[in-house]
C-alpha cells in the first residue's frame, strides 16, 4: 500500500515532468515567447491614472440613465423648456416662444430660424400666414409653428452681427427640443422658413443665398422638408413672390391641399 509521502512525492514528480514538457515546447516555439513578451510589456507601459480613466468612462457610459426628456408629452417638454437654463440665453430673454397651432398631425411644421426666434417682425408673421391660406393651412387646423430657439430676446436681436452668430452654442441646446417637438406631433412635412432654420435643423451651413436648395422637397430625418425664401426677403425682393408662389403649389400638390388663392 502506498504511504501518504509516497503518493505526495510521486504526484510531484509529474508536476515537474508536465513543467519540462512546457518549457521545452515554450522554447521550440519562440514567436510565442515573443508575443508573451510584448503582451506584457504593453500592459505594463499603460500608467495607473490610464486605467482608471478607462474604467471611469465604461462605468459612465453604463450607468447613465437615459435623458428624462425623451418621455415627456408635448406640454410637459414645452414646460421643461420654459425652465431651461443650458445656455446663457434664458438670462436674457424677453418672453418664451415655443410652438402655437395644431398639436397633433399637422400637415405642415413650419420653422422659423435663430433670428425669427428672437424676435419675429409682425409683418412677417403677416405675410407667411397670408402664404399658407392660400393653400390651405391655417394654425388652428392643420398647420404648427415653431422655433429654433425657444427664449426670444430684443438685448440679443438688436447686438451687432457677432453677438447674433454666437448664438450657435445656444441652437445646439435648443435642437433637443425642436426633435423632440417634430417627433410628437408627427407632421407630414416641415417648412423651414429661410435657410437658416433648414441649417439650424439640419446641422448643415448652406448660405442664404444659395437658391439652389429652395423650393425643392428635400429628406432630413426621413421626412420631406423644403425651404422656402423668408417674408423679409420678400419684402426687399418683390420678384421672389412668383418663386414662392411656385414652391407653395408644389408642397399643395405633395400634400393634396386645396389651392384657394394666389400669394399678393
Amino acid at each position: 500500500m502506498i504511504t501518504k509521502e509516497e503518493a505526495y512525492s510521486e504526484f510531484d514528480l509529474i508536476l515537474r515532468t508536465f513543467e519540462n514538457l512546457l518549457k521545452k515546447e515554450f522554447n521550440e516555439v519562440p514567436e510565442k515567447r515573443i508575443f508573451q513578451l510584448t503582451e506584457e510589456k504593453d500592459s505594463i507601459q499603460i500608467p495607473e491614472q490610464k486605467v482608471l480613466e478607462i474604467e471611469n468612462q465604461k462605468h459612465t457610459v453604463e450607468t447613465t440613465p437615459e435623458d428624462p426628456r425623451l418621455f415627456m408629452t408635448l406640454s410637459e417638454l414645452e414646460n421643461e423648456a420654459f425652465k431651461c437654463e443650458r445656455c446663457n440665453l434664458c438670462k436674457n430673454r424677453t418672453s418664451f416662444f415655443f410652438g402655437e397651432g395644431t398639436l397633433n398631425n399637422p400637415d405642415v411644421l413650419v420653422l422659423l430660424g435663430k433670428s425669427d426666434s428672437l424676435v419675429f417682425e409682425e409683418e412677417d408673421n403677416k405675410m407667411l400666414d397670408i402664404w399658407l391660406s392660400h393653400i390651405s393651412l391655417f394654425r388652428n387646423k392643420n398647420l404648427y409653428v415653431c422655433t429654433v430657439l425657444k427664449c426670444r430676446s430684443e438685448k440679443y436681436y438688436n447686438s451687432d452681427i457677432d453677438n447674433i452668430n454666437s448664438l450657435d452654442n445656444n441652437i445646439k441646446e435648443c435642437t433637443f427640443y425642436l426633435k423632440q417637438q417634430i417627433l410628437l406631433t408627427k407632421p407630414s412635412f416641415i417648412l423651414c422658413v429661410g435657410m437658416d432654420a433648414y441649417n439650424s435643423l439640419s446641422g448643415k451651413n448652406y448660405e442664404e443665398e444659395d437658391e439652389s436648395k429652395y423650393g425643392k422637397i428635400l429628406i432630413q430625418d426621413k421626412m420631406p422638408t423644403m425651404i422656402i425664401y423668408h417674408p423679409r426677403n420678400v419684402r426687399i425682393k418683390s420678384q421672389l413672390k412668383i418663386p414662392v408662389w411656385e414652391y407653395l403649389k408644389k408642397i399643395a400638390s405633395f400634400l393634396k391641399l386645396e389651392i384657394i388663392g394666389k400669394t399678393k
